[in-house]
């Protein structure tokens, strides 16, 4: 459940235009009311900012403004998007921490019940459940506050799983905390993967330095400035990337050998049990679990634990991955969506699974600039064509 940063002004020079659709029942589309949305609907923002990026948690949602403001909405049951003890079905700009919140917010992510925030100096904070220690901090509260990590790392990248996060740091170092049973952690204390770390602890066993993090339900997967891509934690769908007949669990960080065909990655994106990563040349590479469509592409079994490139798009700049679906913008702007299509969150109009990448018609006459998932909600920012 990712976040791009989208294009400030659109070809025809105006503002970009915030579309969303799919599930609703707690308000996180923005649109004023808790109706499911089966095709994109337009999203009025209450700024005269642009948006900036969008995206989901498991029901609530996070707008960047592009002064770096914050606005959300969506499930705030256990705290999530920062603003008492309701619900709130209109983006709206947050009070956090008992005032209005001063971060500059670089990149937000969301998990089932909480939130992430990185800042534009490197530092990160959370807000929500912290029953898993998802929030990174050893106190009970629910509250925005500043994660701590060892020896003050500025951190580059963040992700969140459903109950564990991941971080990288300025110096290409990963550090894991939250809910770690299924070894999602990449962490071992005394032989097994521990139940929980309540606050950020360094992943070793990386050859070489980290540059992006994306995390699953259970699992987790980085790319490496030297192009590896390794993952770790649940494999029971291949979504480490090893052959689930062999292991159905993965403690360590572990290379995947699969051939990419000598492409090299610029994204790594995760739903809860597959990935979709994204090449520098614009390519789409997907494995994992595959009974929903998610994979974007034929495949021979399912799971398929191998990395295999999905044909019939045009070269795409941005990716996003909600639990079982994913949004894919291509350069030209047109939108692509395939895999779950419950409650119509693939914006094909029914809730009839998309097996592959499918352009969402009612967005046809828009230039997509970037997407944005939830669990099993999406967004678009994009432009009118001139």
């Amino acid at each position: 459940m990712s976040v791009e940063v989208a294009t400030r002004v659109g070809r025809a020079g105006q503002p970009p235009q915030l579309y969303s659709w799919g599930a609703n029942s707690h308000g996180q589309l923005g649109l004023g009311h808790r109706e499911d949305q089966l095709l994109p609907r337009e999203v009025i923002v209450d700024s005269n900012q642009a948006v900036g990026a969008v995206s989901g948690g498991g029901g609530h949602t996070m707008c960047i403004l592009e002064d770096s403001f914050l606005l959300t909405c969506g499930s705030n049951d256990k705290g999530q998007i920062g603003n008492g003890d309701w619900d709130c079905t209109a983006l709206t700009r947050r009070t956090l921490s008992g005032g209005e919140c001063d971060v500059s917010v670089h990149k937000a992510v969301g998990g089932w019940d909480f939130t992430l925030l990185l800042d534009n100096k490197g530092v990160v904070y959370s807000m929500g459940s912290n029953t898993f220690g998802q929030l990174g901090r050893s106190d009970v509260s629910k509250t925005l506050d500043k994660v701590e990590f060892p020896g003050n790392n500025k951190i580059t990248d963040i992700a969140a799983g459903l109950r564990h996060c991941a971080a990288v740091t300025d110096t290409g170092s990963v550090y894991c905390w939250g809910a770690g049973r299924k070894g999602q952690l990449g962490i071992l204390q005394e032989g097994k993967p521990p139940n929980k770390l309540l606050t950020p602890t360094k992943v070793e066993s990386i050859p070489s330095q980290a540059v992006a993090v994306a995390t699953g339900a259970y699992h987790t997967l980085i790319l490496t400035d030297t192009g590896q891509l390794l993952s770790w934690g649940d494999n029971r769908h291949g979504q480490t990337g090893q052959d689930p007949l062999v292991t159905t669990q993965v403690t360590l960080p572990t290379i995947l050998q699969a051939s990419l065909m000598n492409e090299a990655v610029e994204q790594v994106h995760s739903g809860w049990t597959h990935n979709v990563v994204l090449t520098k040349s614009g390519k789409l590479f997907t494995w994992g679990r595959a009974d929903y469509g998610q994979l974007g592409r034929p495949y021979e079994q399912s799971p398929d634990f191998m990395p295999r490139p999905i044909t019939g798009v045009d070269v795409i700049k941005s990716v996003s991955c909600g639990s079982e679906h994913n949004l894919a913008c291509s350069v030209s702007g047109k939108l692509y969506s395939w895999g779950w299509n419950e409650h119509g969150i693939c914006g094909t109009g029914d809730e009839v699974n998309v097996p592959y990448p499918k352009q969402v018609a009612a967005l046809d006459n828009r230039h997509v600039t970037s997407v944005g998932c939830g669990a099993g909600h999406s967004f678009a920012v994009c432009q009118s064509d001139p």
